[in-house]
């Protein structure tokens, strides 16, 4: 009987480890995301040249 719980346990263990290294190549990468825009500091003077919709 030991013997069988050690092969089944055996058996299931490599079973995941195959598993998760076939998935680990089949499957695509995940996209990688957008940069992202580094903040800027908008002047009050820029910011007084767009003040009605006709300057922007």
């Amino acid at each position: 009987m030991k013997h069988r719980v050690y092969f089944t346990a055996t058996l299931v263990f490599w079973l995941a480890v195959a598993f998760f290294k076939i998935a680990a190549v089949w499957f695509p990468e995940a996209e990688k995301p957008a940069a992202i825009a580094a903040d800027r500091i908008i002047s009050p003077a820029e910011l007084a040249q767009h003040s009605l919709p006709s300057d922007c």
